[in-house]
């Protein structure tokens, strides 16, 4: 079952989902990024990575903008409006947050980078990747209401499977890691990481409550 009226909001007469997709793609370039930086211990590719991530996170501040600018002069009610600005401001905080994480790299210098910050990094990408998805279904939400709520699921288990590395990775370092400088800044980057993952999470759970309104 369908809801026509859904289906309206992210109508391709409308500049909203446009948008919005553009939004999820700059996402999933950052969080790809976010990986190759953490492939990798040399600086030089930390700033390149870094400054390329930071480019994205400027356009998708434009593109919010924009997003702002068609809610305030399209036609649309208050609950919808609500709504849909909701998860364009939560999506973009989800950009800023991988930002955030490439910023911390460069903030505290580490000197290797353990396998459990390369496996957070991973599930934000997997997450940035079923965002885009997701977001793409809605061109045909007649047919794809139940892979939106698959991708949702698919976002969730991603942030869970981050939960369990980022609780891990914290006993870990606390019990090996002697030295107190150190284990800062390994716990202030792994919680960046983990900060990040909660934030596509909530775009997930927002986009649900979306749904549950037409469905």
């Amino acid at each position: 079952m369908y809801n026509r009226h859904f289906i309206k909001l992210f109508s391709s007469k409308k500049a909203l989902y446009p948008l919005i997709s553009q939004q999820a793609a700059l996402i999933a370039q950052a969080s790809l990024n976010l990986t190759y930086l953490v492939e990798t211990n040399e600086v030089a590719k930390w700033q390149s990575f870094e400054a390329e991530i930071k480019q994205l996170e400027r356009a998708a501040d434009a593109i919010l903008t924009e997003i702002q600018e068609e809610l305030f002069n399209s036609r649309y009610t208050p609950k919808e409006r609500t709504q849909l600005q909701s998860i364009a401001a939560q999506t973009d905080n989800f950009m800023d947050a991988i930002y955030g994480c490439a910023k911390s790299f460069l903030l505290y210098f580490p000197e290797k980078i353990d396998a459990p910050l390369v496996d957070l990094c991973t599930y934000i990408n997997g997450e940035a990747q079923s965002l885009k998805t997701l977001i793409e279904y809605f061109q045909d939400i007649k047919d794809t209401s139940a892979k939106i709520l698959m991708q949702c699921d698919k976002i969730s288990e991603f942030e869970h499977e981050s939960d369990d590395a980022y609780d891990s990775y914290i006993g870990y370092i606390f019990t090996h890691e002697k030295d107190a400088i150190k284990l800062m800044k390994y716990k202030n980057i792994a919680e960046q990481l983990e900060i990040t993952s909660d934030a596509c999470k909530e775009i997930s759970d927002n986009i649900r409550n979306l749904m549950l309104l037409y469905f």
